[in-house]
């Protein structure tokens, strides 16, 4: 009976335009939708929730919220769901990875630019009816450090949204359609947008970086050496959204890499001396330095620009790390003090002065409430760092300390020293529990836990990287249950194997995801390394330089000296009383000169193989985008203009509406109350494009992640856009094609005054009432509009 009255309902719903609706049939809808909800969950089959949640979207969809009942109601349904969704994302991630950032330095911006303008600031402004972007407002708002695409999911993944289909709305193919909005992300989020797979990266004394795509079949690993820099690089990173890669070097400066095939990297001048260290803020968005300078700098991400110094060390900074908040900093010197550092005062708040030795490495515990460091004493210390309080100290290692790491659950630090061992250690406990011995007889250098903590790696001057598979939840689940609470055999099976790979002298590694590599066979790549970090959900750590390091192999140890310098063809015997021996040392020779011609040969043909790997890779990314061009509006899609945060109240609460929206004179609103502020969101990936339009109210575009173009002509210069006279509907868009105009066609619009603006997370936009507006989106994106009077 319930279906009966919502197929009734349907029908009036869909006769006439839908601003003729009458509201009764639209709370008709959205009653008997509820009424349909309730009953599904009264079923004992297996789909109930999910089938529940249709009627409540469509019911809020066509026919409104009730009092908040229904959304409150779809999110209890939706939070039933939480091992389907599980699996979604798990799916979706599985084909779509961390999308290529877009390149931006070639794009025209020619707008002004405010940091948070005061309100009476913010009114005069409007007053000259002019577009002007607004920075550093929305850092406010909790959606800035949590919404991604993933988060977007884990709170709606099965919830039915309305979206565009067609590359634009006044395409005549242009559509709209319902659909849950995991299957808008896995249909529309294109997949030949994204790097797939893990990473890894290392840079090295030879002023190189190398990027490894890691497959869990090692026969389809690659790897591919970018260029850039002009002295060693001292230290890698990856940016927490997995977007982009940072390299510090001796050459003074930081290059930011597009961690792809391509490797498109911008450079700019950090420092007058050495680069040591280089972190990224849990946004993404800022980037801190540490130099032999003496100082720690910030620079913004999107544009590269110098922001503030914190200077107040009296030798070399060797390292300088973000909080997870990113609120503060801290930094360790070799004048043998830790300093700790109000990103937003720029002063130090506090300084440790305990250390009696130059500081090697220093992390955050997750919660951001301890640091801990290692140094070159042998030590490791840990503070708290809201009573400025020394809680532990440990000196079980023989030699300085190069490198340490908290594990995610915050339990455990790991630390890597120059006597060889890796030591594990139990926080709550406040003890020892576990020595490795790895890469004896040289020094380990850094060590990284995974994301999940269940694996973690270890660099170190033996040229090896070691991927340890750990049962460490075993080891937590039997604290919790208190079972051999006393006596217990720390020294059991914490660690179940490694994978080894000759890399160089390690001097840092991040590691991000799941373990990258954990076959019971050893793994091997050859690279002469500095630095090295590995792939998306970073947990970044940094260690010590070690210099000169070895040639050792996966299978035994060649001497460094041969290796390198084999005997010229020319070189003299080397002669001996003994002519037998004399002949053996001649015929060890000749394989030693046999050896490095072979090696040599194959060099040469593995570099050769890699460029032709290389240019059919770049044939094949022009092909597919050719395709992907032929075919954009068919697969083009974009949830527009929708009020999706009343939908899901859950992301709501991360957003607030801007103060500025009540404080311009009360106009007459079109279509709305007066003071009435109303929220749309906008979400798509890249390539979504809004065409040349305009509307009647003063709109405020917020940018929560992603990154759009956009180019603004004024309201007055409307002669010059040729609205759509033809079609009522599209009165308020302009029928020139803003990328592609036919001039022939529509002669006046060269005449346009045309404002470039690219706004990235953290922007607001402020649009003029009716001023003419064209956005296109370089990335996946999130967007939110409020338009106010």
């Amino acid at each position: 009976m319930c279906q009966i009255c919502l197929d009734f309902v349907w029908e009036r719903l869909h006769t006439g335009h839908w601003s003729s609706v009458e509201q009764v049939w639209r709370d008709y809808y959205a009653f008997f939708s509820g009424i349909a909800a309730a009953n599904e969950l009264l079923q004992s089959n297996k789909g109930r929730y999910s089938n529940a949640l249709k009627f409540l979207d469509y019911g809020i969809i066509m026919g409104g919220d009730i009092d908040a009942i229904l959304s409150r109601f779809a999110q209890y349904a939706h939070d039933a769901c939480s091992g389907e969704v599980k699996t979604i994302i798990q799916n979706i991630n599985s084909l779509h990875a961390q999308p290529a950032p877009a390149n931006v330095d070639n794009l025209k911006e020619d707008i002004l630019r405010f940091n948070d303008p005061s309100c009476e600031d913010f009114l005069t402004r409007i007053s000259h009816e002019t577009p002007f972007i607004i920075t550093e407002y929305l850092k406010a708002w909790p959606a800035m450090h949590k919404w991604n695409v993933n988060y977007i999911l884990e709170t709606s993944a099965l919830r039915h949204v309305p979206v565009e289909l067609g590359a634009k709305y006044n395409d005549e193919n242009w559509t709209q359609a319902i659909m849950p909005l995991h299957k808008f992300v896995e249909k529309y989020f294109d997949p030949s947008q994204t790097t797939k797979g893990k990473q890894a990266a290392s840079g090295s004394y030879d002023s190189c970086l190398i990027v490894w795509n890691l497959k869990n079949n090692q026969s389809q690993n690659r790897s591919f050496r970018y260029q850039g820099h002009e002295d060693a690089v001292m230290d890698v990173r990856f940016s927490p959204n997995g977007q982009l890669l940072a390299s510090a070097s001796r050459d003074k400066t930081v290059r930011l890499w597009v961690p792809n095939i391509k490797g498109e990297s911008s450079s700019f001048k950090a420092h007058t001396s050495t680069v040591r260290s280089v972190d990224f803020s849990n946004d993404s968005e800022l980037l801190c330095t540490a130099s032999d300078d003496k100082t720690v700098k910030i620079f913004t991400v999107h544009r590269q620009k110098f922001q503030f110094s914190l200077s107040g060390h009296s030798n070399w900074v060797r390292v300088a790390r973000f909080a997870p908040d990113s609120r503060i900093l801290v930094s360790g010197s070799d004048d043998k003090t830790i300093k700790i550092w109000d990103k937003n005062t720029k002063e130090c708040v506090h300084t440790f002065n305990e250390a009696s030795c130059h500081v090697n490495s220093v992390m955050f515990h997750p919660s951001g409430s301890c640091i801990a460091a290692g140094n070159s004493d042998s030590t490791i210390k840990i503070w708290d760092i809201r009573i400025n309080k020394l809680l532990q100290h440990y000196q079980t290692h023989q030699d300085e300390v190069n490198s340490v790491c908290f594990h995610p659950s915050g339990n455990l630090l790991i630390s890597a020293s120059s006597d060889s061992t890796l030591k594990l250690f139990d926080l709550l406990e406040g003890r020892l529990i576990y020595t490795l011995h790895g890469h004896q007889p040289k020094k380990a250098v850094a060590v990284a836990f995974s994301h999940c903590g269940d694996y973690f790696a270890s660099g170190g001057a033996d040229n090896q990287l070691l991927y340890w598979k750990t049962n460490l939840s075993d080891y937590f689940n039997s604290e919790n249950n208190q079972e051999n609470q006393m006596g217990r055999n720390y020294n059991s099976a914490a660690v179940e194997g490694d994978s080894r790979i000759p890399s160089g002298a390690v001097s840092s590694i991040n590691t991000r995801h799941r373990p990258l590599l954990n076959q019971p066979q050893p793994s091997m790549y050859e690279s002469k390394a500095k630095s090295v970090v590995f792939g998306t959900d970073s947990v970044p750590i940094s260690g010590r330089s070690v210099l000169n390091p070895t040639g050792d192999t996966m299978t035994n140890i060649i001497n460094e000296a041969d290796y390198n310098n084999p005997l010229p063809p020319n070189s003299p015997p080397h002669t001996n009383k003994s002519s037998s021996t004399g002949s053996a040392m001649n015929e060890s020779k000749k394989m030693n000169l046999a050896l490095s011609q072979i090696i040599s040969q194959l060099d040469t043909l593995t570099q050769t193989v890699a460029i032709l790997e290389e240019r059919l890779t770049n044939v094949e990314n022009k092909v597919t985008d050719f395709i992907a061009h032929s075919h954009s509006s068919a697969k083009s899609s974009y949830l527009a203009q929708h009020d999706f945060l009343s939908q899901v109240p859950l992301l709501a609460k991360d957003v607030i509406t801007p103060d500025y929206c009540y404080m311009t004179p009360e106009l007459e609103g079109e279509g709305n109350e007066k003071g009435d502020v109303v929220m749309n969101s906008w979400f798509g990936p890249a390539g979504t494009v809004s065409p040349l339009h305009q509307d009647p109210r003063r709109n405020l575009l917020c940018q929560v992640f992603g990154r759009k173009k956009v180019v603004l002509i004024p309201a007055s210069e409307s002669s010059y856009v040729y609205p759509d006279s033809e079609d009522p509907l599209l009165l308020n868009t302009s029928q020139v094609d803003l990328e592609n105009p036919d001039l022939d066609k529509f002669p006046l619009f060269e005449k346009a005054t045309q404002i470039h603006a690219v706004i990235g997370p953290g922007d607001m936009l402020y649009i003029p009432p009716k001023c003419w507006h064209f956005v296109r989106s370089l990335e996946p994106s999130f967007s939110i509009s409020f338009w106010f009077d």
